[in-house]
C-alpha cells in the first residue's frame, strides 16, 4: 500500500476511462431522460429527498456534458422552490428549509446560479436557530432530521454575523448533552428502537456519533472558531475508537449500536452505518487533528472493507446511495481521490460496475429500482434513496470535476 499524506486533497481525477466510460455516460444519459420525463413540480423540496437534489444533478450533469438545457431546468426548479416556499412544512437538512439554504448557498459558492444570498436567506436564519436549539435541548442531534442538518446550513451561512454564535450554541448544547466516559470519552444516546423503547448510541453517518464528528470537521475546515468544538471532536473520535472489534470471526470492525448488555452487532457495507461511513470520518478527522495513529487506522479500516464484496452478507440490495453500490463506490471514489491508495481504486471501479448491473428492471429508471424491504420495489428520483444519487456517483467516476455536493453527505 503506497500512501502519499501530503497530497492535495482538493485535486480531483476521474477513476474511469476508455470504453467504460462511454457505458457510463450512455446510462447517465437513459438516467437523466427518465428523470425529465417523470419529474413534477410537486411539493417535496428536499435536497436528500426531492426536487433539490434533482436540480443539483441537472447543475453537475450540465457542466460535465457542456450542456446549457440541463442548467435552465435546474434554475427552473430553484425558482419554483422559492414561489412555493410557504408550503415548506419543515426544517430538516433532508427535506426542510435547512437542506433548501445548503443547497442555495453551495450552487451559488461553485458557480451554478449568480445570486447575493444574504438576501435571500435572511428569513430562515432565526427559525431555523430555534428549531436547531429546540433540539439539540431535546436530544435530537439527528444530521437527516435533526439539529446537526440545522448547524450544517449555519456553516453554509458563516459569512453571516450570527451564524458563528449559533453555531456556538450548538455546540455548547452538544457537549452539554454528551455523557462523559471517562474511560472512552463523549458519547450521545439515542433511542434505537422506539416500540421496544430501546436506547444505546448510534455510531452511524446518517444518523448517529459519526455525523457529530463530520460536523465538527466541518467547522475546523472552515476555520469557523468556536470554543470546545476539538473536545467535542476528540471524544467522539475517542468514544468510537474504543468500540472497535477486530477480529476474524467478525465482519465489520465496528457495530451499527453500542447498547448495554447487547453484544455488540456488524455493520453493513454502505454511506449510512458502518465501517465505509466511519472510517472517512476518522480519516477525516485524522487530518484535523494531525493525528498520524489515527490516520493510518482509518486507512485500515477502510482498506479492510475493501475485501467485503458478498452482496447479501453486506446487505447490498439496489444501486441507491444510502446503502447501495453507488454510495460505496463513491466513498472509495473519494479515499482514493484524497489518498491515491490503488485498492481504493480498485474498489470503486468494481463498485460502478455492480452499480450497472444492478440497472435490471424494465420498468425502473433506466433500468434502477430502489429495494423498500419485503421483496418490494419501487421508483425513486432522490438524492438519497433513488437514481439521482446514483447519477451524481456516475458522473463523479468519470470526470475530473470534484464531486462538492457530496458536502451535504458529509463527505467532503
Amino acid at each position: 500500500m503506497k500512501y502519499d499524506n501530503t497530497k492535495d486533497i482538493n485535486m480531483w481525477k476521474a477513476i474511469i476511462e476508455g470504453e467504460k466510460r462511454k457505458l457510463i455516460e450512455n446510462k447517465l444519459c437513459e438516467i437523466t431522460k427518465d428523470i425529465e420525463k417523470n419529474f413534477s413540480f410537486k411539493n417535496d423540496f428536499g435536497v436528500l429527498s426531492g426536487n433539490l437534489g434533482i436540480a443539483i444533478y441537472y447543475f453537475y450533469y450540465s457542466l460535465y456534458f457542456e450542456n446549457e438545457k440541463y442548467a435552465d431546468l435546474g434554475i427552473n426548479i430553484l425558482k419554483y422552490t422559492f414561489e412555493n416556499i410557504n408550503k415548506v412544512n419543515s426544517s430538516t437538512f433532508s427535506d426542510g428549509y435547512s437542506g433548501i439554504g445548503w443547497c442555495i448557498e453551495h450552487l451559488v459558492k461553485e458557480g451554478f446560479v449568480e445570486s447575493e444570498t444574504s438576501e435571500i436567506l435572511m428569513f430562515f436564519d432565526n427559525p431555523l436557530k430555534k428549531e436547531m436549539l429546540h433540539n439539540v435541548e431535546n436530544g435530537l442531534y439527528d444530521f437527516i432530521s435533526g439539529a446537526l442538518g440545522e448547524g450544517m446550513y449555519f456553516i453554509s451561512r458563516s459569512r453571516n454575523s450570527n451564524a458563528k454564535k449559533y453555531l456556538n450554541k450548538l455546540i455548547i448544547g452538544l457537549y452539554n448533552s454528551g455523557i462523559k466516559d471517562y474511560n472512552c470519552g463523549l458519547k450521545w444516546h439515542t433511542i434505537i428502537n422506539p416500540k421496544l423503547n430501546l436506547t444505546g448510541c448510534n455510531l452511524g453517518l446518517s444518523h448517529g456519533l459519526s455525523s457529530i464528528i463530520a460536523f465538527c470537521n466541518k467547522l475546523m475546515e472552515n476555520k469557523i472558531h468556536i470554543d470546545g468544538v476539538k473536545k467535542v471532536l476528540e471524544g467522539a473520535v475517542n468514544y468510537i475508537l474504543c468500540q472497535k472489534e477486530v477480529s476474524e470471526s467478525r465482519l465489520s470492525i465496528f457495530p451499527n449500536f453500542i447498547i448495554e448488555n447487547l453484544k455488540k452487532d456488524n455493520s453493513r457495507l454502505a454511506w449510512c452505518y458502518g465501517d465505509l461511513g466511519i472510517g472517512i470520518t476518522l480519516w477525516r478527522a485524522s487530518r484535523i487533528l494531525k493525528d498520524k495513529d489515527l490516520e493510518m487506522f482509518s486507512i485500515k479500516v477502510l482498506i479492510n472493507t475493501t475485501k467485503r464484496k458478498n452482496l447479501k452478507i453486506n446487505s447490498v440490495s439496489d444501486s441507491i446511495f444510502c446503502h447501495g453500490t453507488s454510495g460505496i463506490a463513491h466513498i472509495y471514489n473519494r479515499m482514493y481521490n484524497y489518498t491515491l491508495i490503488k485498492d481504493f481504486k480498485l474498489a470503486s471501479i468494481y463498485w460502478f460496475d455492480e452499480t450497472l448491473k444492478m440497472a435490471k428492471f424494465q420498468d425502473g429508471y433506466a433500468g434502477y429500482k430502489t429495494y423498500v424491504g419485503n421483496n418490494q420495489w419501487s421508483n425513486n428520483l432522490g438524492m438519497l434513496e433513488g437514481v439521482t444519487g446514483v447519477g451524481l456517483a456516475l458522473i463523479s467516476a468519470v470526470s475530473d470535476i470534484e464531486p462538492k455536493w457530496d458536502e451535504c453527505l458529509l463527505l467532503s
